[in-house]
This record gives structure tokens, sequence and C-alpha cells, in this order.
């Protein structure tokens, strides 16, 4: 069998470049099919990378601290330790992560399939084996890197007061214009936000929900056990269950415009699945999207198993591939912080956002008395090349119907 590259992965739309953590085998190890092997550093967190098949390791490609763009190699694998390697071309200078020095790449070099020389370990050598033993962190990673320091010969107190201690001071006015760079993935967001401002025709449309029937369903269905175990649901679950379902009736809010040649050409492409995206904010600063995909078919106690796994991983920057790809509709709940309304901006390739505020008690009228009940906004914000403002009214129109009733729920 020919030798197999293992390459950089692309993790979502934005990515461009990823930098290698650290390996997790040597050159010359046998590895299983679906074995990691590596840790890299995407824009959006770190995961493992796994093996292509059954087989060896035979050459280590980059080195730890490398950053390096989508598709590149970073390993060669075979299924038998003898298979002859190609000759080595010349390769670019290796690049190194933002604060780093450039880590150059030993002598004994092995090419990649995308034209690049590598850098081969001898068989049975370890890869930086105190970088591996040092646990910390992403942020406390890009903190260390940023400020020279070796994690090495610091004791560790713990990941609560590594967040406290290495979280990015942003209130107020930096002392001694201090400059502070971007994180990789806040410089993607940013990218990703500031091309969708510029390129998507984007509108808004509000509208309030009385969310009494959910409050009162959530607390009737506490304590009992679904598919999953015991139910834990969240306003969120209830939120994304109604816009999975009404997504279904209206197809153009669950579709990506294609662009055509010209501006003002393109098509509309829609998807097979509704695949809800949940805006989820990191301790350490910054913003994931983890995705629930075929959402159209969960019930609630699912819904809320997931979500609570996604979530939990997106913070700890344990993500798997597909859970942060393959979105088609967003939903952004600042409801939690105490926003009572805002507007978010669509995501690249989808066609709408939901912004969801905080449930407040309000004054309304009911059959002409002035009652008590809670209420929270919606706020949809859609590409205009995918539907108009009535499309966007009657969606909204039929999730409040959905939010607003006791029946119709797919709970187990």
């Amino acid at each position: 069998m020919a030798v197999v590259p293992l390459t950089m992965p692309r993790m979502g739309l934005t990515m461009e470049e990823g930098r290698l953590l650290r390996w997790l085998k040597s050159a010359g190890d046998p590895v299983r099919r679906g074995e990691p092997v590596a840790e890299i550093e995407t824009d959006k967190a770190v995961m493992e990378v796994e093996a292509p098949l059954d087989g060896f390791l035979r050459a280590v490609l980059v080195r730890p601290g490398e950053v390096v763009r989508v598709g590149r190699s970073l390993a060669l694998f075979s299924e038998g330790a003898g298979e002859e390697l190609p000759p080595a071309p010349e390769r670019e200078a290796p690049r190194a992560a933002p604060g780093e020095p450039g880590s150059p790449v030993a002598a004994g070099r092995l090419p990649s399939p995308d034209g690049g020389a590598v850098a081969a370990a001898a068989p049975g050598s370890a890869v930086e084996p105190e970088r591996a033993a040092v646990r910390a962190s992403p942020a406390v990673r890009r903190e260390a890197r940023r400020r020279g320091i070796d994690l090495r010969g610091i004791r560790g107190s713990g990941p609560r007061a590594d967040r406290a201690a290495w979280r990015p001071r942003r209130r107020g006015p930096v002392a001694g214009g201090r400059r502070l760079e971007l994180s990789r993935m806040r410089r993607a967001v940013a990218r990703s936000m500031l091309r969708s401002w510029q390129t998507v025709p984007q509108f808004s449309v509000s509208r309030s929900f009385d969310a009494g029937a959910i409050l009162e369903l959530r607390r009737a269905l506490a304590g009992q056990r679904g598919r999953e175990g015991p139910l834990r649901l969240s306003l969120t679950d209830f939120l994304v269950q109604a816009v999975a379902q009404s997504l279904l009736e209206f197809p153009a809010l669950n579709a990506t415009f294609e662009e055509g040649a010209a501006p003002g050409e393109g098509a509309l492409v829609f998807h097979d699945e509704v695949a809800v995206g949940l805006a989820t904010v990191l301790e350490e600063g910054g913003l994931l999207v983890p995705v629930l995909h075929h959402a159209e078919r969960l019930a609630l106690g699912e819904i809320a198993s997931r979500r609570a796994r996604l979530v939990e991983a997106a913070r700890a920057g344990r993500l798997p591939p597909e859970a942060m790809s393959g979105g088609t509709f967003t939903l952004s709940n600042l409801g939690p912080f105490g926003v009572d309304a805002f507007r978010a901006i669509c995501n690249p390739g989808e066609a709408a956002i939901l912004a969801v505020g905080a449930v407040r008690e309000q004054a309304v009228v009911r059959g002409g008395e002035v009652v008590v009940r809670p209420v929270a906004t919606l706020t949809l914000t859609v590409d205009h090349r995918a539907a108009d403002g009535a499309e966007a009214a009657r969606f909204l129109a039929a999730l409040v119907a959905r939010l607003e009733s006791r029946e119709g729920w797919l709970l187990f």
C-alpha cells in the first residue's frame, strides 16, 4: 500500500490554518485507524486528529508549535514499516505561532505530498516529551506563548485558577497603551463577521412571545426520564425544537445563497436537515457555535442532553470536528445575561439567525384585562437574497405559535 498522508483538516468554512500542539505518537509507532495521534489548535478549539489506517506512523512532518495551512501534510502513514518514502524536495520555512520563535526543522528531510520537505523522526523516538507532560488549557498556552513563559517551569494551581490568572483584562483603558493581539479564535470571528456584514444584505424583524406555556411545561416535566436520562430542560431546548419544526415550513430560511458569476446572480441551496448552531460564550473570551445536527428529528430530552454535552465540550475546547461544521441556522440567546433584545449578524453560508432576549414579567392585555406575563423578544436577522420581510414575518408567527402552545411538543 502507498504512503498515506495525514493533513491539517478544515474545521469550518472560515478555517485557513491550524497549529500543531503535540504528537501523541512517535515515528515508527504502530497505530490503529481512528486512534488519536496528535493534538491541533484551530481558530475554534483544541482537538485530536486520528490515524488514517491500521499500520505505522512513518514520519513526523511538522514540529509542535508550527502553524500550517489547511490541507498540508502533518505526518506520513503506511500499513507496513518498509514502504519506500520518496525523495525530499525543498520546503518553505516553517511558520511559528504568533509570539513564538520559528522552530527550524531538523536535518533528515522527507517529502510531503503537498510539495514541502519534512523532518523525519527516528523510529521509536519521542517528540518533545517535556511538552507532552505539560497540562494547561488553550487560553493558558496562548498567554504563555505571548509572554515568552515556559510552562514546564511553573506549577499549576488548577483549571479555575488558571482561567482567572490568564484571562485577558478587556475592561477599561489598557494601562501604558499595552497592545493585546487578538487570539486565533477572535481573528476568525472578526474575519467571518466582517465578510458577512460587507457582503450579505441583511434585515431584521422582531416579535415578542408569552413564555408562560413553556415555563409551565418545563416545571411539569422536571424530574421525568427521557431516552437519555432525567430531563433537565432549558428555554433554549424548547427554542431549538420550535425553530427546527418551523424551518421545515419555511425552507428558504434553512438554505444557503450560492453566489453567481455576477452580482445579483445566484441560487438558493436548500438543506436536507435542520442543523441548529448554538452561539456559546467561552469563559476565557471568544465564541464558538456547536451544531445540533438533525434537530428536526430530536425530542426535547434528546435536545437537552446533546446541547449540554456540546456546550461542555465547547467550553473545554474539545469539540469534535463534526460538531463545529454544517450548521444551517444559528440561535443566539443572551437572555441569561439580562439582555432584553439585540440584533445578531448572519453567519456566512446561513440564511438567518435568531437572537433571543431575556424572559421578563410584563404587563400585557389579555381579554381586555391587564395581566402580568413572562415575555421575551425574538429578533430574526435574514439574508435578503434568500427571503423577504413577509417570509420572515410568517416564520416568526409560526415560531411564536409553537412557543406559546402546550401542545405539539415531541417530549421523549
